[in-house]
C-alpha cells in the first residue's frame, strides 16, 4: 500500500483535540459504527463510504489488534460508487415515458409523474451496475495526532474529514504551506503574518 511502503502522495491533517481517556475503546466502538457497508439502495443507491482494514479493503470487522502499531493507527477509507452513463440514463428516461404515455393513452404527464418515472429508472439501472472501488489509506501518529490521507483530491479530503469527526468525537484540520509556515513561527515566536508578504517576493528577477 502506497503510504505504508512510504511511495504515495498525501494530504497532511491535525487533531486539534486531546484524546480523551478511554481513547481506544471509544475509536473502536466509533470505527464499527461506521465501517463500511455495502451500497444500499433505501439509503443511497449511488455510493457508500466507510472504514476497513488498511491491508483488507473487505475486512470490516476492525479490533485494536488490526490497526494499532506502536504509535500508529493504520486505516482505510473505502469509497464504493456508481453511475450511469448520462446518454443511456437520457434514452431510457424518453423510453420509458413514451411506453406510458401509450399505456395510458395520454399526451402529456405531469413534472411529478416525470420526476418519478425518472428516479426509478435511475434506480432501476443502478441496481444492474457494479460499484467502482476506491480505497484510501490513513496512518494516523497517537503521539503528534497528525494524520496522513493517501490522496490529494479535495472531495475525498471532505468526506474523510466528516467520517473522522463523527467517528472519533475529535475535531481535525487540514495543514497546509501556509499553515505550517505560520505554526512555525508561532512556536519560535516570530512576529511573521503571510498576508503581509507580497507573492513577488518568491519569484527570482531574470539575468540581464
Amino acid at each position: 500500500m502506497g503510504l505504508i511502503n512510504g511511495s504515495a502522495t498525501y494530504k497532511r491533517f491535525q487533531i486539534t483535540d486531546q484524546l480523551p481517556k478511554g481513547f481506544h475503546e471509544r475509536l473502536v466502538s466509533g470505527l464499527l459504527r461506521y465501517a463500511f457497508r455495502e451500497i444500499d439502495p433505501k439509503t443511497n443507491s449511488e455510493q457508500s463510504v466507510g472504514w476497513v482494514n488498511a491491508v483488507d479493503p473487505f475486512d470490516t470487522d476492525l479490533s485494536l489488534d488490526k490497526i494499532l502499531v506502536a504509535d500508529w493507527i493504520m486505516l482505510g477509507i473505502r469509497w464504493d460508487r456508481k453511475s450511469v452513463p448520462a446518454l443511456l440514463l437520457k434514452s431510457k428516461i424518453a423510453e420509458k415515458i413514451r411506453l406510458t404515455l401509450a399505456e395510458r393513452r395520454m399526451r402529456k404527464l405531469s413534472r411529478e409523474e416525470i420526476a418519478q418515472i425518472r428516479q426509478a429508472v435511475k434506480d432501476s439501472l443502478l441496481a444492474t451496475l457494479a460499484p467502482s472501488t476506491a480505497v484510501f489509506e490513513v496512518l494516523w501518529n497517537i503521539r503528534s495526532n497528525s494524520v496522513y490521507l493517501s490522496t490529494h483530491a479535495s472531495r475525498v479530503a471532505d468526506y474523510f474529514v466528516d467520517l473522522f469527526e463523527e467517528t472519533t468525537g475529535l475535531a481535525i484540520v487540514e495543514e497546509t504551506l501556509v499553515s505550517r509556515v505560520e505554526d512555525f513561527c508561532e512556536r519560535q515566536g516570530m512576529d511573521f503574518e503571510l498576508e503581509s508578504v507580497d507573492e513577488t517576493s518568491f519569484v527570482s528577477s531574470r539575468p540581464k
